[in-house]
């Protein structure tokens, strides 16, 4: 054999094992699957609106009691809730007048139930459980009965009180 033979020969010797030392291609996967976890904190949540933002009985005297609605409380909540009010311990005049008339005169009423005379600080309106969207509807109503000790307001001056009403969950 010529040496260009012998060459030839084992170059195609070399080259066969060369092919043949390589791992065979394994064909690609035709799916995979790999987790993911998805967390979350649902914390407990309470939504409050107030129907009517203002109450105005207008012009009274002591000579009777004045009953006006007072719209609704809608709570929303994903959890046990309570509904309160607060209330300061006198109507103060709105314009700068010094007289004041308690709290006291005023009373709440509940979803058309008896009304409970209002105290300085919280005061329990209602309760109740987890709601849906919608909410839950606290139909408000209140009775104001003056008394003959109580001042009439000065000139230019309106007796007012700021209730707040809160919503709460645990």
């Amino acid at each position: 054999m010529s040496r260009m033979r012998i060459a030839l020969a084992a170059a195609v010797v070399i080259a066969a094992a060369s092919v043949m030392a390589l791992p065979a291609l394994a064909a690609p996967p035709l799916d995979d699957s790999a987790t993911q976890t998805v967390k979350f904190t649902n914390r407990a949540s309470v939504r409050l609106t107030l129907s009517t933002p203002n109450v105005n009985f207008g012009n009274v005297d002591p000579l009777i009691a004045y009953t006006q609605a007072g719209g609704t409380a809608n709570v929303r909540a994903n959890a046990n809730w309570t509904l309160t009010t607060s209330a300061p311990a006198s109507f103060t005049e709105d314009n700068g007048g010094t007289h004041t008339v308690p709290i006291g005169r005023l009373a709440l009423g509940v979803n058309g139930g008896a009304y409970t005379a209002l105290a300085a600080g919280g005061n329990a309106v209602s309760s109740g459980t987890r709601t849906t969207n919608a909410g839950v509807d606290t139909t408000l109503g209140y009775q104001l009965t003056l008394d003959w000790a109580d001042d009439p307001n000065t000139a230019a001056n309106n007796y007012q009180a700021i209730l707040t009403y809160t919503a709460t969950t645990p």
